[in-house]
């Protein structure tokens, strides 16, 4: 079984997490510059006056605000809510409400309050950078940004409007087009380390991967304590060759995991992965199964939502050592797991390795439908994608494969098992 597939893995939130993040990251840029909020003076001073009904209802929602941070929606929900009632024609609220919707997993209702916003608000770029996200997690990513284009180019030239764009095309897998825009965002906010992570994830994804890594270093010089960056920087070094440098960046990150304390709803969203899961793929790249198979089982044992991806990697980690009475057995709890946790995977490449497992479980329909959606990126996935196709005894699939591995491998790569496959094939379909 080769690692080809797993080189290159999505950034380590989730969309629902990230849109979250991004909204309260957008309205704390923007949100005191539009607003008088020091405190009032002293109600006992000549200068005291009564509060308006605005006022107290701006008061209320900076409380929500407080309550969305601290991660506690269903408070947020309930202090815009009553913020509404005293002044309903708030687009600051309306927003609001639409970021406590997302925080409560509910985009579409989102959408209709950033709808709302947009009317009392027009060209407001954090109510459209906002409602793009809700239709890039509907995967309408042309709608997404068509509504970041409809600003005015002032704001369209914005870093954070351009960290959106790229985000979004980057989503859709279309690395080459998000990476302008990163490019532009870092130019205008170089000291942005939010914007040279992402853009250190899609340079691994074009294999850009010393740029790759001068980002993620410097994120990591700027947030030391966060899991996110000290796990980007171990995936570029497995993904640069080396492997003991990974390994090392992985044992940081897992120290990091032991010690994590959320400071606040920054940390406790940015940080979702167990480390156990990257570093259980380079000790299977170096043949230490062992040692990969313990680090799976504790992803198994302490985080819910990579179980059925730690499920998958150790049926085929145990396919590899030739014992598959376990290959099967994981097989079936992989796919009797649920699979909205691997939300945050969505990569073609997955297709791969589950389609492997479905042959080990005999479901071979299943294994050919997910390869059908399957667009090899590389050399080696043609070859991995023409052996599975073999095991199927679809040999013309196969042989197609087999060719373009063999017409696209670098030079040094050992072609020999493909090639005398597809003489072995070849001969048998004369």
């Amino acid at each position: 079984m080769k690692l080809s597939y797993f080189r290159g893995k999505l950034p380590y939130i989730s969309i629902f997490i990230f849109l979250l993040f991004i909204s309260i990251f957008i309205y704390s840029k923007t949100n005191n510059s539009s607003r008088d909020t020091t405190q009032p003076p002293d109600r006992h001073s000549p200068a005291a006056a009564p509060k308006t009904t605005e006022d107290k209802a701006w008061d209320i929602a900076l409380e929500g605000y407080k309550h969305l941070e601290n991660g506690n929606s269903g408070e947020a929900l309930r202090c815009f809510q009553e913020s509404l009632k005293l002044n309903p024609d708030s687009g600051k609220v309306l927003n609001a409400m639409g970021k406590a919707l997302i925080a409560s997993g509910k985009p579409d209702e989102a959408l209709r309050y950033y709808t709302m916003s947009d009317e009392k608000q027009p060209d407001n770029r954090e109510n459209h950078i906002d409602m793009s996200y809700v239709y890039m997690i509907r995967k309408d990513y042309d709608k997404a940004l068509n509504i970041l284009d409809s600003l005015p180019e002032k704001e369209k030239e914005n870093p954070v409007t351009l960290f959106a764009a790229g985000f979004i095309n980057a989503n859709r897998n279309d690395y080459n087009k998000a990476l302008p825009y990163y490019d532009k965002a870092v130019a205008s906010d170089p000291e942005n380390w939010q914007y040279r992570l992402y853009r250190a994830f899609t340079h691994i994804k074009l294999r850009n991967l010393e740029k790759a890594k001068a980002d993620a270093e410097f994120a990591l010089t700027r947030q030391p304590g966060l899991i996110t960056c000290q796990l980007a920087l171990a995936e570029i070094e497995w993904a640069l060759g080396n492997k003991q440098a990974s390994i090392e960046a992985y044992d940081k990150a897992i120290k990091m995991d032991e010690n994590y304390k959320p400071a606040n709803i920054y940390d406790q969203y940015l940080h979702r992965e167990n480390p156990h899961l990257g570093r259980a793929i380079v000790y299977w790249d170096l043949h230490e199964y062992d040692k990969a198979l313990s680090d799976l089982d504790s992803v198994i044992s302490t985080r819910d939502n990579s179980k059925s991806i730690a499920y998958l990697y150790k049926a085929l980690i145990y396919m590899d050592k030739g014992d598959n009475a376990k290959a099967r057995e994981n097989a079936k709890q992989w796919d009797s797991s649920p699979k909205e946790d691997l939300e945050h995977w969505q990569q073609p490449e997955l297709a791969l390795s589950e389609a492997e497992c479905y042959l080990l479980l005999g479901e071979k329909n299943k294994a050919k439908q997910l390869l059908k959606g399957f667009k090899p990126k590389t050399a080696a996935f043609y070859g991995d994608r023409g052996s599975i196709y073999e095991r199927l005894g679809m040999n013309k699939e196969a042989i197609a494969d087999y060719k373009v591995f063999l017409k696209q491998a670098p030079e040094g790569d050992d072609k020999t098992e493909v090639s005398n496959r597809l003489n072995a094939l070849a001969h048998k379909i004369r």
